[in-house]
């Protein structure tokens, strides 16, 4: 640089320290006369090339249009400019693909010949990578998703207006291109029975944070204006929330299940009715082997008392597994109806107590009861709840263990939770534990009877009453489920 006569050069010690690659070329063999310590990283080279021609100095470039680029440059006086351009090039002793943007301006001596190019560079490789990464993954989404037929939706909930692609439209029968909005198309579009408990849903639970934690997951029936056909579709989504918890996002997609949707409609229909059927004997031989039970007793015969209360005990828990399935069906066909009442904690878990006691033999149940506090719910659906987070208690627990009920009162609400000795539940399995026919894949309890609907009821039964079920386990250190209700003055 030193020895460089043509023209003046100032900006050395700016173009050294610069992390971008900057170099200059002179003469019609375009010979490298500087380049700085990012150009020589980028190119794989050492300042041996200094003072080589730029096809000798990186002959990978050969058949590549970068030399002949810097030539027309050169001869035209005419800069070039390029963005995103590919250049393979030998570094590490690998050939490797780089990508540039880069500018060839004519360099000029203080007479205004042109003596040689300057460039300017900037590696763009990562951005150009990852820009093809992420196209690769927007396309494999969209055959995805078009693979799955499903609809995808943005909605500006601060706005009120909502984006549907073409699938969104089509399922709920919207043919013009305009604006849509949440209160002018989307609810207009469901079926009246599914309005009002859609509407409700979205507004006291999935627009809640503290809820929902922004999780969007329903199912609900469109039909057609034109020819009045009927659609189940599932929405799954996620709430985006500003500082302050207010929904300002909601995006998310649709999908037809209208054909598994009958199927289980058809399913359930046959349980609902063999459930009804089974329960009848089920009562008649019942209240005869109660009856016999009081008769045995009389008499003193201590092994027909133990078998009749090992039958009784057996003919409750086929009981509870028929009543399981029918308040899924009820469930599943949106049917779930609360009857609100205000009432005493303390007398519901007083009842639900000593009636699972009578059931409950092998275990001890303890109350650690709270002062009488009342909330406003659905007094038997919650007593459901209880006795089915009971249920799954002993069911899990060692006979002779403790299973606790307790209630505490802190900030206007009152939790009420249900803690057993059991074995416990992984942190894999706790947010599956909660989806209907679920069961935990393990050897401990793979011969404990039920089907997994029993906390799939619970959490809804409480979503209804805008509460959520939370749990506190570890495998093998047993488990505390607990809930939240308002209290009422």
């Amino acid at each position: 640089m030193n020895n460089f006569q043509p023209g003046t050069f100032n900006f050395k010690t700016i173009f050294d320290a610069s992390p971008y690659p900057i170099f200059l070329c002179i003469g019609e063999q375009m010979t490298v006369f500087y380049a700085n310590a990012a150009t020589l990283s980028s190119w794989g080279k050492t300042d041996t090339v200094i003072g080589m021609p730029f096809y000798e100095a990186i002959p990978e470039l050969k058949d590549q249009p970068f030399n002949q680029l810097l030539l027309d440059v050169y001869h035209t006086g005419e800069a070039y400019f390029s963005v995103d351009e590919r250049a393979d090039l030998v570094v590490d002793a690998k050939l490797q693909t780089f990508y540039f943007n880069f500018s060839y301006q004519p360099y000029r001596n203080p007479t205004g010949e042109i003596i040689g190019v300057f460039c300017l560079a900037t590696d763009v490789t990562e951005l150009v990578k990852n820009r093809e990464r992420l196209q690769a993954s927007e396309e494999s989404l969209r055959l995805a998703i078009d693979a799955a037929e499903l609809g995808t939706f943005n909605s500006d909930l601060e706005k009120g207006t909502v984006y549907w692609d073409e699938r969104c439209r089509e399922l709920f029968n919207i043919s013009h291109g305009d604006a849509l909005t949440y209160k002018d198309d989307f609810l207009p579009g469901l079926h009246i029975d599914d309005r009002e408990k859609v509407d409700q849903h979205m507004n006291d639970f999935v627009f809640v944070k503290s809820l929902s934690d922004g999780n969007l997951d329903i199912e609900y029936r469109t039909m057609s204006t034109k020819d009045s056909k009927i659609r189940w579709i599932k929405s799954r989504g996620k709430v985006f929330f500003d500082t302050n918890d207010k929904p300002i996002r909601l995006i998310g997609s649709m999908l037809d299940i209208t054909d598994q949707r009958q199927t289980e409609m058809r399913k359930n229909e046959f349980i609902t009715v063999a459930s009804h059927e089974l329960k009848t004997p089920l009562t008649t031989v019942k209240a005869h082997v109660q009856l016999l039970m009081r008769k045995v007793e009389k008499d003193g015969d201590n092994f027909i008392t133990g078998s009749l209360i090992s039958v009784n005990r057996q003919i409750n828990n086929m009981i509870t597994l028929i009543q399981s399935f029918l308040n899924n069906n009820i469930l599943m066909e949106g049917n779930l109806d609360l009857h609100y009442e205000v009432f005493n904690v303390h007398e519901l878990l007083k009842e639900v107590a000593d009636d699972q006691g009578f059931i409950i033999l092998q275990h001890d149940l303890i109350l650690e009861d709270c002062e009488a506090v009342m909330v406003s719910a659905d007094r038997g659906k919650i007593g459901q709840v209880i006795e089915n987070l009971l249920s799954n208690a002993a069911k899990y627990s060692p006979n002779g263990s403790k299973n606790i009920i307790s209630c505490k009162v802190s900030n206007g609400q009152v939790e009420i939770g249900v803690k057993d000795q059991g074995i416990g539940i992984s942190k894999n399995d706790h947010k599956k534990l909660f989806e209907r026919f679920y069961r935990v894949n393990s050897d401990i309890i793979k011969n404990v009877s039920g089907f997994g609907i029993g906390l799939y009821l619970v959490e809804e039964i409480l979503r209804y009453h805008k509460s959520k079920i939370k749990i506190d386990s570890e495998l093998g250190k047993g488990a505390r489920f607990s809930f939240f209700l308002e209290l009422v003055d």
